[in-house]
């Protein structure tokens, strides 16, 4: 699955079931995991949705410029602080989005001038 070559990836010729009928799925019982009846072998504690000292600080120590983002990207995110608004916690700017209501209805206006009413 990890092969660079698209092609050679496990599950290319014949899917997901492919990838369920290698010998390491062999004892799985697809059934109980859909009906979520099999406890998670590992449950990390966190303490929070911003915690990251489960994952390796090589990652979580990159700046915007060593990810995988394209530079024209991160110009933009940098120039609108907003840009990914309600899509959950706003973990570069160390703000994370409430749960209320207030300014969920906004407007905006298109190319052509067109003042359209969207909801947040």
């Amino acid at each position: 699955m990890l092969s660079k070559e698209r092609k050679e990836r496990l599950g290319q010729e014949n899917g997901v079931q492919e990838i369920l009928d290698h010998p390491f799925f062999a004892d799985l019982d697809m059934q109980a995991l859909l009906q979520k009846k099999i406890k998670a072998p590992f449950k990390p504690t966190m303490e929070g949705k911003s915690d990251l000292r489960n994952f390796d600080p090589e990652l979580t120590s990159q700046t915007l410029m060593e990810s995988i983002v394209p530079p024209e990207s991160v110009a933009a995110i940098k120039e609108k602080d907003t840009a990914f608004e309600g899509f959950g916690p706003m973990l570069a700017s160390g703000r994370e989005k409430s749960g209320s209501n207030e300014d969920k209805d906004k407007t905006e206006e298109d190319d052509k001038g067109v003042t359209k009413q969207l909801k947040m």
